[in-house]
């Protein structure tokens, strides 16, 4: 599979008359959802064979229609930039007992990334990268929203959970988000944070990253 979900959107955004998309890719690394919202300047059947075509043309990929939903908005209609936040990328650096991670989200055609330090143990880690998740959050947000109360490793039934507290700075209120670990710690803290707080994003104004 070739190119990310960032690279998908960006491409499909380019096209005309889409203001915003956001793409979905399954645990097989191939496209199960495609979301796109246009404007009225094209059919929605126009711009599916659009978007299967320049697909097609940068990464080699033969997209079924059937995973493309087009919204499209009336005449004189602005965009509200209503999409959560997707988690798009992480990136983990370990060196002389520190660990530096960067965390890039995406929402319609924009990303953000954050960035967190500290030492390079598993509680110290787990909180690296949830204060890094957040950071992107915050600049998605365009200015700090949120800030991290706390982030545990906990088991259930068997199972092990991130349970992450976010402050939320507009009212006070903490917000509680959850993942399971399944293997893979870092991008189960990230995935965390965004149960947190992607309901609260969605009447967020979007900001350019």
């Amino acid at each position: 599979m070739s190119g990310t979900e960032t690279l998908w959107q960006e491409l499909i955004c380019r096209l005309e008359g889409v203001q915003a998309a956001q793409v979905v890719f399954a645990e097989n690394g191939m496209p199960c959802e495609i979301h796109v919202l246009a404007g009225p300047e094209k059919s929605s059947k126009s711009l599916v064979r659009d978007i299967q075509s320049a697909l097609t043309a940068q990464f080699g990929v033969q997209v079924d229609h059937r995973i493309i939903s087009v919204a499209q908005l009336s005449e004189g209609l602005v965009p509200r930039g209503d999409f959560r936040l997707a988690h798009t990328g992480l990136e983990i650096k370990s060196a002389g007992g520190r660990v530096s991670a960067s965390v890039t989200l995406a929402r319609g055609c924009d990303t953000y990334t954050g960035h967190g330090e500290s030492a390079n143990t598993p509680f110290a880690r787990r909180r690296c990268v949830s204060e890094a998740a957040l950071a992107a959050v915050n600049r998605a947000a365009g200015e700090t929203c949120f800030e991290l109360a706390s982030v545990d490793a906990v088991t259930l039934a068997g199972q092990g959970i991130v349970v992450t507290q976010v402050y939320s700075l507009r009212d006070g209120q903490r917000l509680l988000g959850s993942a399971f670990l399944n293997e893979d710690p870092d991008n189960a803290a990230v995935h965390s944070v965004l149960s947190a707080v992607n309901r609260r994003l969605s009447v967020l104004p979007r900001t350019a990253g």
